[in-house]
């Protein structure tokens, strides 16, 4: 038995049962829940079609209008994105450093050029 802070705890004993007005209160309220979930089978079964070709049909129906529902939202976030990227290289902040990193890319590929080619080629003194 855990002790707890005021030391071990005591069971309580109920000595009086419920009053058969709850019970029977309790006892229509499931009544009316199992009749309510009946209810609602036979709705369900009312909106589903029938025929398995019917209910083929819907489904086709319903994955081409989820792929085309991709694709399109997919195109409007794409093109959010390039926009927004457009908009940013448009900076002057942007621009400068692209700028730098170019004209340090193109030294970089010269100088290794021109290094390799100085090493293989013997002067003639």
């Amino acid at each position: 038995m855990p002790i707890e802070k005021g030391g071990p705890r005591k069971k309580k004993v109920l000595k009086r049962s419920p009053s058969t007005a709850k019970i029977e209160s309790l006892e229509k309220e499931v009544n009316d829940l199992s009749l309510a979930i009946e209810d609602l089978h036979e709705d369900i079964k009312k909106m589903l079609p029938k025929s398995p070709g019917r209910r083929m049909l819907n489904s086709i129906g319903s994955g081409i209008l989820k792929g085309l529902g991709f694709i399109i939202g997919t195109t409007i976030i794409a093109a959010l994105f390039i926009f927004l990227i457009q908009k940013a290289l448009q900076t002057d902040v942007v621009q400068s450093w692209i700028s730098e990193q170019i004209t340090t890319a193109v030294e970089n590929s010269v100088e290794n050029a021109v290094d390799n080619t100085i090493g293989d080629f013997k002067l003639p003194f």
